[in-house]
């Protein structure tokens, strides 16, 4: 992953690096990596023509905190902290300064159905809704959330904002943590605070880089050498199926699961030793009749008695399949 440049990692590769040198063209001092390339708070300096530059869409939560604008707000917190004798966090300085940088600020305004918003301007401010499908004209269709309200409206998009409670969950859709899936624990203007399905960390994001986890169409189908419904073994010799995936781990169906408690665990792609192939295994049920690969079967017994099913892979006694 990108991150900045440090005087250690010059060390490391065995490159010069020269600390606080002056430089005339830009007027200020500098880090200089072998004597050419200019760094500046570990950023890479580079003068280009505007005609080969490209106005990007509004930046994610996590690249804005990158810069000095949320440091100088770090230190101005903190500094009003001393003063009132509690010194705030720097995660809470850093939301702190972004959130009240929004009303200048103007979010790229994608809007997809099953999104959750708020009309943030109009006679139906503070109205929340859910998108029903967006107008050729760019209004946007909405099911009202309100009991004297029974017919869907089109509303103008730039009077629409996306609104998540807590509790939801969604999934993020930009920026470094794209495909990543989570719960809403905190709201602050338009900064949300996920707590991540795989990680089981927090991180934060904008409100319009979320969606509706349901309601996202755009899927992460594999992870490495895996795809949906692949067999994986684990480093402890453990077996499971891949059911879902997410943008840096796979959710798997152990063999220590039953059909009323599936084993389901969120698994890293270095965690996972091998692909297995079950395509020449077979096992035999209970009138000694071979089963295999695209077999149908039927519980007669124990949990999820009754059940029947398609098999996808069969490892050592262990059945996956799809029920019908």
């Amino acid at each position: 992953p990108a991150r900045l440049f440090t005087e250690a990692d010059a060390r490391r590769h065995n490159l010069s690096f020269e600390r606080s040198k002056q430089d005339r063209r830009l007027n200020e001092r500098v880090d200089m990596l072998c004597g050419v390339h200019k760094l500046r708070d570990g950023y890479f300096l580079k003068t280009i023509s505007l005609m080969s530059a490209k106005l990007a869409v509004a930046p994610a939560l996590d690249e804005l905190q990158r810069y000095a604008a949320g440091e100088e707000a770090t230190e101005a917190a903190s500094a009003k902290g001393n003063r009132d004798g509690s010194a705030a966090s720097t995660a809470e300085a850093n939301l702190e300064a972004l959130a009240s940088s929004l009303g200048t600020r103007k979010p790229d305004l994608q809007f997809v159905p099953g999104d959750q918003v708020i009309v943030v301007d109009g006679d139906l401010k503070n109205l929340e809704a859910v998108v029903e499908y967006v107008n050729a004209d760019g209004t946007v269709k909405v099911n009202p959330n309100h009991r004297d309200l029974h017919e869907s409206l089109n509303i103008d998009r730039e009077q629409l904002r996306k609104f998540f409670k807590t509790g939801s969950h969604v999934r993020c859709i930009n920026g470094r943590h794209d495909g990543e899936a989570g719960m809403v624990v905190k709201v602050e203007n338009d900064v949300a605070t996920i707590f991540s399905d795989i990680t089981k960390e927090e991180f934060v994001v904008f409100m319009h880089d979320l969606a509706d986890s349901a309601e996202v169409t755009r899927r992460v189908e594999s992870i490495g050498e895996y795809a949906m419904h692949d067999l994986s073994m684990l480093e402890d010799g453990s077996v499971g199926l891949v059911v879902r995936v997410e943008k840096e781990a796979a959710m798997l169906m152990m063999q220590s699961s039953t059909s009323d408690r599936p084993d389901v665990r969120a698994v890293r792609l270095h965690d996972m030793r091998r692909k297995v192939n079950s395509r020449n295994i077979s096992a035999v049920d209970s009138q000694m009749e071979t089963i295999e690969g695209g077999s149908m079967v039927r519980v007669i017994d124990g949990p999820g008695k009754g059940l029947t099913l398609t098999v996808e892979h069969v490892w050592k006694g262990t059945l996956w399949g799809k029920a019908r």
